[in-house]
């Protein structure tokens, strides 16, 4: 179960430059620019970390709540 997400990413890596291929751009534009990851390896290894960055947001707005401070709102909910 730990090694779902290292997995799962190494093959999306892999997958990622047949699918930059398969896409044809538009005729008005030249050839799409090839990003490739800086360090492969530490998206791999950071994968396991995503669930709990995704609930950071909720998480910090408890506490703000919960400290008596009021967030306001941003550009997402105006």
């Amino acid at each position: 179960m730990l090694l779902h997400g290292p997995v799962t990413t190494a093959r999306l890596l892999a997958l990622a430059p047949a699918l930059h291929m398969a896409v044809t751009p538009p005729p008005l534009l030249g050839p799409l620019p090839r990003t490739s990851p800086a360090h492969p390896s530490a998206l791999i290894a950071a994968s396991p970390l995503q669930p709990f960055v995704r609930l950071a947001g909720p998480w910090r707005l408890l506490f703000a709540a919960a400290a008596g401070r009021h967030r306001g709102f941003g550009k997402t909910e105006r």
